[in-house]
């Protein structure tokens, strides 16, 4: 996870809920900005992203399968927390 300028954002909380169940796995971002949900049950996922002095990020239609990494790439934007950017996958 970026900022605008390409710099890690570090701590900021990430959470994957299952489409289908609704149930949510939290992270927090590390000293890189990399950030992962080992073990997800394969489905489909909405990935939420929120950090202090940027808006919030949504990403739905993370597709994940057995056996594979489902990578995302997000930079967030400067801005209040109560701003949102929200982004939709389609398979």
């Amino acid at each position: 996870m970026k900022d605008p300028t390409d710099a890690a954002v570090v701590n900021a909380k990430v959470s994957a809920t299952n489409a289908a169940t609704n149930q949510v796995r939290e992270a927090m971002t590390d000293t890189n900005g990399s950030f992962n949900f080992p073990n997800l049950q394969p489905g489909t996922y909405n990935l939420r992203v929120s950090h202090e002095g940027f808006r919030g990020y949504t990403q739905t239609g993370i597709l994940v399968t057995l056996n594979s990494i489902a990578r995302t790439d997000v930079i967030l934007q400067l801005g209040a927390v109560t701003e949102s950017v929200s982004i939709s996958a389609e398979s």
